[in-house]
């Protein structure tokens, strides 16, 4: 997956240690930590809270 593409890896983790898991990983893959800082291909797509938490709208709801 990651030799035969140009595109970042897009990832998330529940916590800081499946973080650091895959941190881990991705060094391992590249070759370690320095080579992984000089050619980085992992994107980390995190949340600060859950995509099902609505906050109230800013705005009135159309048609009042």
């Amino acid at each position: 997956m990651i030799t035969n593409t140009t595109k970042p890896v897009v990832f998330t983790a529940w916590d800081e240690s499946g973080l650091a898991d895959i941190i881990t990983m991705a060094e391992t893959v590249a070759g370690g930590a320095d080579a992984l800082t000089v050619n980085p291909f992992l994107l980390a797509y995190l949340e600060p809270t859950s995509p099902d938490c609505r906050a109230r709208p800013s705005w009135p709801p159309l048609g009042r």
